[in-house]
């Protein structure tokens, strides 16, 4: 029996709990106005001797259904800053998280 996760998702995405406001632009073009969770959050990069480097690894969580045919190279504008995806990874109970860059990757 499947689960319908559709209205968790829904109320997790919205801008009204977590959510906030996306404009997803495919390589294709035609940019969609979309809802998802951004975290912006620094991890450690593990260097020599210990050493490590922290750097940013941006991201946003939004609906499978709403990213389609989100790619590498599509472009994510979040509160007036521009990202590029880097890699596009589909949980398989409806949400996708887009890896991002603020360099052309």
């Amino acid at each position: 029996m499947a689960i319908d996760l559709s209205d968790f998702i829904n109320d997790v995405l919205s801008t009204d709990a977590f959510g906030e406001e996306v404009i997803w632009t495919p390589t294709s073009g035609g940019a969609n106005t979309i809802s998802g969770v951004f975290d912006n959050e620094y991890t450690v990069e593990s260097g020599t001797q210990e050493i490590g480097i922290g750097l940013p690894s941006p991201r946003v969580t939004c609906k499978t259904a709403d990213v389609p045919s989100a790619a590498r190279g599509d472009h994510l504008a979040i509160a007036g800053v521009t990202y590029h995806v880097l890699e596009v990874q589909p949980d398989g109970m409806g949400f996708t998280v887009l890896i991002l860059s603020r360099d052309e990757g």
